[in-house]
């Protein structure tokens, strides 16, 4: 535990837990996307195995290098195909258009963002249609794969407070919406 978590304790401070069904996601400052769900990445720290001469009871294991895992975006299938698009531009090889940052917003039940991901040099590597059925009576969802080329996170007072009552905003017109 670090100082400061210890502090916090200490004090009888209580981490504040959120909720995982509201979240806004942002490409390259475009925010018309609904999204069903988002997938954070899996973070791996690859390690090789050491023996140490006459210890028997374990192995070491020695950080060797860390493995960035993908996120995926899965939202309902409409006819606004600005995704697909962006997944063509990496199939046509136009890699210099195609990275775009991308900020994943994990919203407080007030609105305001209480986490942000950021993820540079975002591109889509994979596209998954959606499963049609003529039985179903769901909604069809596709899913986009997205690798980057590093991330940050930004969490709560560290966010500008601007920024977070423009987010509040829109969040209490898409709820008067019933978006």
């Amino acid at each position: 535990m670090s100082i400061r978590g210890s502090l916090m304790s200490f004090l009888g401070v209580r981490n504040e837990l959120h909720n995982d069904f509201r979240f806004n996601v942002v490409i390259d400052d475009i925010n018309y996307f609904t999204f069903t769900e988002f997938q954070l990445p899996t973070l791996t720290v690859k390690t090789d195995p050491w023996r140490e001469g006459g210890q028997n009871t374990y192995v070491h294991q020695m950080p060797k290098n860390i493995e960035l895992g993908t996120v995926r975006l899965k939202h309902g299938l409409t006819s606004e195909m600005a995704l697909l698009e962006w997944y063509f531009l990496v199939l046509e090889g136009n890699m210099k258009d195609a990275k775009r940052q991308m900020d994943v917003e994990l919203l407080a039940p007030m609105g305001y963002a209480a986490m942000i991901w950021s993820f540079y040099d975002a591109f889509p590597i994979k596209w998954t249609g959606p499963l049609l059925k003529s039985d179903a009576t769901g909604i069809a969802i596709d899913e986009i794969e997205i690798a980057y080329h590093g991330f940050e996170l930004t969490t709560g007072s560290e966010i500008d407070p601007l920024e977070n009552a423009a987010r509040m905003a829109d969040f209490q017109a898409r709820q008067n919406f019933g978006l």
